[in-house]
Formats: C-alpha cells, structure tokens, sequence
C-alpha cells in the first residue's frame, strides 16, 4: 500500500509541476546487445529512434558503441562512443564515466558521474559534464522500479552553464539472464531560459545479454 501511494505521489507532482508549461512530447525506443570480452569487461552495441511527438521533423537515429569495466562489485568505468543522424546533419560523441553502486537494505543506491564531448557537422563542438543518482526499488526478483535524477553542465565555446536537469521513473523488467527491458518516463527541463521547455518523453528499451 504504502509503495503505491509513492508512485501515486509522484505522478500528482509530475503533473503539477508540468501544468502551464510548453511541453514537448516524445517517444524513445532501443535495442542492443551485450557481451563479455573477458571476466570484468563487457561490450555493447545498440540502436536508438527519438521521435519529436508534435514536430515530425525532429527525429534522431543513434547508433552506440560501448566499453564496461568493473573495477570491483561497486565501481566500474565505461567509455562509449556514438553516431547521432539528424534530418539536417550528423553529430559524434565520445564519452567516459564512472560508476557507482550502493546496496542500502531493499534499495540499490547507483551514482554515475559522466564526461562528453560532442563535435558537429554543422556548428561549435560541445561538452558536458553529467551527474545521475538512481534509487532502484530492489525488492522483487524480476521487476524493478527505480527514480533517478541527472543535471548537466555544459561548455559551449567559452560558457560553462547548468543548463538542464532530467528526471526519471521506470521499471527495469529482467525476463531472463538473456533479454531485459526498461520501461521509462523521462522529463528534460532546461535551466535558466526566459521561456524554458519541458520535454517529456515516454521510452523503452531492449537489451539481449550473450552469457
């Protein structure tokens, strides 16, 4: 009961806080696969569609290469690298993060602190230094809710700015060993803008793990 009202809770916020804002809705929607290189590392690969729900034209397909090393049973470090196609151009995007993983009683506490650096077809490049702390509700074998908070900070030519903060709830859903999903509801909110925007994105994604 007391679980339910939680969740309860949390969509009464997310619709008062969004309530008079210009909304963007979208859709997001992935599949990858996972695999062992060798006892602690593991890579990945996955394709990605982002779908603009009002504006057609603003689409994105994201195809992403990464690199998972754990350092112990709660640190690792990961490194990516991605391929974004825009209707009007391209962007890559390199990436190094590390993680960190806390078991707290029936929660799992996950910290991951990212670094980015985007260059463009068209326009200055870009980067970011990313912080995300997820609380994921590890009581049921299989299904696992979880809420987790992320800001970024961004360099655009000489300006280092807070410019967004993204907040987020979904399940993660493990079938098997083999396929898992992640069912999820993110809202992007930008930060210091005379008429900010709220993106509002419902997604899911697919990963087939190779054990």
């Amino acid at each position: 009961m007391q679980r339910r009202l939680h969740i309860i809770l949390f969509f009464l916020f997310l619709s008062t806080y969004t309530y008079g804002q210009d909304i963007n809705y979208g859709v997001w929607t992935q599949a990858g696969v996972s695999f062992d290189i060798a006892k602690d590392l593991k890579a990945s690969v996955s394709e990605m569609y982002r779908q603009d729900l009002q504006t057609p034209i603003r689409r994105a397909y994201i195809t992403e290469l990464g690199l998972k090393y754990d350092l112990s049973k709660k640190w690792s470090v990961a490194g990516e690298y991605r391929l974004k196609l825009l209707p009007s151009e391209y962007r890559n995007r390199i990436a190094l993060s590390a993680n960190f993983r806390e078991g707290m009683g029936i929660f799992d506490l996950y910290v991951r602190s990212k670094l980015q650096y985007e260059w463009r077809q068209y326009g200055s490049p870009e980067s970011a230094w990313r912080n995300r702390f997820k609380m994921r509700f590890d009581y049921f074998k299989d299904v696992k809710p979880y809420v987790s908070y992320e800001l970024f900070i961004n360099k655009n030519n000489e300006e280092i700015n807070l410019t967004t903060y993204r907040g987020s709830v979904g399940v993660d859903w493990e079938l098997n060993k083999h396929n898992a999903f992640d069912i999820y509801i993110i809202t992007d909110q930008e930060i210091y803008e005379a008429s900010p925007t709220l993106d509002l994105i419902f997604g899911v994604s697919y990963e087939y793990k190779f054990k």
